[in-house]
């Protein structure tokens, strides 16, 4: 009998604390069966079950909400029907400003039908009030659908928004930009492709080159690609990796991808999606202390989710309940704060035993700071105030929230302006002020060297550019993990660089007109403008870092010019054959970016290979190379551009020495005559390299 009466009294416990269990995640149920009727605009349903719960201050005021929800929906039915669609828009658009509540499916495609209904972007009719309320509506769901990852959808909405929207010149300007970044987001996109299969290292490099591109938002999805690369980079075991950071969504993404390696992958991804739905909606509600009872209970059905992930190992599942109970501590935290704020210390003592009861030792100190802040006794006006402010101001900090932090050290400095003993309280902190200072400093310094860091990339100094990283890494910042996102990038482009080749190979030539310095002893004769033409190879040897290269070319060069008498007829033609040889410094004004310009100085040899000169008033023909000189020295120089592979340049040449042996007889004047000619050049050049 003793036996059965245990047995008795054991059930009896299970039934009690099951049955308080599911009391717990009624409330959830009711709460999430709601939002669904909220969301398909069935508001009198919503009502009725947020009725059931008014004694919670969380389903009250989510009752008034929905009470205000209806009368708009209902104001705009009426405008809409009225045929004031631009008007209707505006007022559908109203429940996206309400607290907590986000954005209504129902709501939307009433909207999507007002824009519809208002015509196409040419519509004369469309007044600019009107443009500009569908510009905005438009932009709104580019916004979204780029957070979504749906590029080509965001496209086409930007660039509606941007036909809609020329009304003004700031207002085109702000659709202009965002045109421009979507399409550089379409470039990036087909980069990404470009680099799937290449190696993880590619793949990593080309994910993260989104954040480079100006006026992108933070794009989750890719963010969380960036962590799964990362860990397979490093060889860790994925799905744990992902577990231990809490990083659900990368996590949802990796099984995604990874099906076959799961035996119930489609009711784990279902479930895995519940649980960070329910998750995002506990983070909504914990902004209020009202919700405190909801949150609760949605703490309940997220811990029961987790039981349906039996497909993944004991230590991934160990660590998705860690997660979950580091949430719980922070939320219930998070709402003694509130308490201790709103004078409420009973709340606040019971929200912090909550917290207290999760069983996070390394929370130890954190506890027992609100517990002397919410229990002092302190005779000093204001020190509750001030310790709920100095606690504030260390839960800032920790989330790397500097200006919230600073802001709550100077109001808790406030509450004790009337207190004998503030100095004495204020150095007791005096630990928590020097570590908002000098991570305030060290993060306006990480700000100003990665602005340093990518002014030098730009200007192609790569070796101050790094000792600017190497500074960075010195620094102290709140939050690592976003400070190696964004230098990663920086660091990838100077090792790129410094990975470049030093030599590079290349075919050049050039067209250009030749007028020739022609005199025989002190009598200068005019010269036509002759043609000149060069073609061979290129070589470039460059020091990474440096603004200059040597730049060296060995040509074919051929020149054909005429002396003309008095009636500017020809009176001689010459043509020289030869090869060519150059040596210039190039200077480089831009090393970074798609065209790059350039100035170029240095000097050039000819050696002579044929000769020919024809008189044609004597009638006389000769190929007699031996009336030239053997080296002819030129001085040159001009200005380029760099595009890719490609380089165009507009140079001139001055001939340093004459073109003919003083020392020969020369058939073009009398004996004992000095013949002084210089070749006098300008063109232009076009090269390419090969590697």
């Amino acid at each position: 009998m003793r036996y059965f009466l245990s047995i008795l009294f054991i059930i009896f416990i299970y039934n009690q604390v099951t049955a308080q269990r599911k009391f717990k995640s009624s409330q959830w149920e009711e709460w999430d069966q709601a939002a669904q009727q909220l969301e398909i605009g069935n508001f009198d349903m919503a009502l009725s079950i947020y009725r059931l719960e008014l004694d919670n201050p969380g389903f009250s005021y989510r009752f008034k909400q929905t009470q205000n929800l209806k009368n708009i929906y209902s104001e705009g039915l009426k405008l809409q029907k009225e045929g004031k669609f631009s008007e209707a828009i505006a007022m559908f658009k109203r429940h996206r400003s309400i607290d907590g509540v986000g954005s209504l499916g129902a709501f939307e495609r009433k909207i999507e039908e007002c824009i519809r209904l208002l015509g196409p972007p040419d519509n004369s009719k469309l007044k600019d009030l009107q443009r500009r309320n569908l510009a905005a509506e438009y932009s709104y769901k580019a916004y979204k659908k780029l957070l979504a990852m749906d590029i080509q959808g965001a496209l086409k909405d930007y660039r509606l928004a941007k036909t809609f929207g020329n009304t003004s010149f700031l207002l085109g300007k702000k659709y202009e930009d965002d045109l421009h970044m979507i399409q550089e987001v379409v470039q990036w996109q087909q980069l990404v492709q470009q680099s799937i299969g290449k190696g993880l290292e590619l793949e990593k490099v080309a994910y993260g080159k989104y954040r480079d591109i100006k006026g992108v938002p933070v794009l989750p999805s890719i963010e969380t690609k960036i962590q799964i690369v990362i860990a397979q980079i490093e060889g860790k075991n994925v799905l744990l990796s992902l577990a231990q950071n809490c990083e659900t969504d990368a996590l949802l993404g990796y099984v995604q991808e990874h099906k076959s390696e799961f035996t119930q992958s489609a009711t784990f991804v279902s479930k895995l999606r519940q649980y960070i739905s329910i998750r995002n909606k506990i983070d909504t509600l914990s902004r209020r202390l009202d919700n405190a009872e909801t949150v609760k209970s949605a703490f309940v059905s997220a811990e029961d989710m987790v039981h349906y992930f039996e497909d993944l190992p004991d230590e991934i599942n160990r660590s998705l309940t860690r997660c979950l109970k580091n949430d719980k501590y922070r939320v219930n935290l998070g709402f003694s704060i509130m308490a201790v704020k709103n004078n409420d210390y009973e709340k606040a003592k019971h929200f912090l035993e909550v917290a207290k009861g999760i069983g996070l030792p390394e929370k130890e100190n954190e506890i027992t700071e609100l517990e002397k802040a919410i229990t002092s006794n302190t005779n000093c006006i204001g020190i509750d105030e001030f310790k709920t402010d100095m606690m504030l101001a260390r839960n800032e900090l920790k989330r790397c929230n500097l200006l919230a932090s600073k802001k709550a050290w100077q109001a808790g400095e406030l509450q004790l302006l009337d207190c004998d003993e503030k100095n004495k309280i204020l150095q007791s902190y005096n630990s928590l002020l020097d570590s908002i200072n000098r991570i305030g400093a060290d993060m306006r310094s990480f700000n100003a060297f990665v602005a340093n860091v990518k002014k030098s990339i730009q200007n192609g100094k790569y070796n101050e550019a790094n000792n600017y990283i190497d500074r960075i890494k010195l620094l102290v910042v709140c939050d690592t993990l976003s400070r190696n996102l964004e230098i990663e990038p920086l660091i990838n482009k100077i090792k790129n660089f410094r990975n470049r080749h030093k030599f590079a190979l290349g075919a050049s030539g050039s067209i250009g007109a030749n007028k020739p310095m022609y005199k025989i002893n002190d009598n200068e004769y005019d010269i036509s403008y002759g043609i000149t033409t060069t073609a061979g190879l290129q070589f470039s040897f460059r020091d990474p870092g440096s603004p200059s290269s040597i730049l060296m070319s060995i040509e074919y060069f051929s020149t054909n010019y005429n002396s003309l008498n008095a009636d500017d007829l020809a009176l001689e033609n010459f043509k020289v054959v030869g090869a060519s040889g150059s040596i210039n410094i190039k200077f480089h004004i831009l090393q970074t970016g798609k065209i790059k310009p350039n100035i170029k100085i240095g000097a050039e040899g000819i050696i002579p290979v044929m000769y020919r000169y024809r008189n044609y008033s004597a009638t006389i023909e000769t190929s007699d190379k031996s009336q030239l000189n053997n080296f002819l020295l030129s001085g040159q120089g001009g200005i380029g551009l760099d595009i890719g592979k490609f380089s165009i340049d507009a140079y001139a040449n001055y001939g340093l020495a004459s073109i003919y042996d003083r020392s020969a007889t020369n058939l073009s004047s009398t004996p004992n005559q000095e013949v002084n000619a210089r070749f006098r050049r300008a063109g232009i050049r076009i090269g390419f390299w090969i590697f």
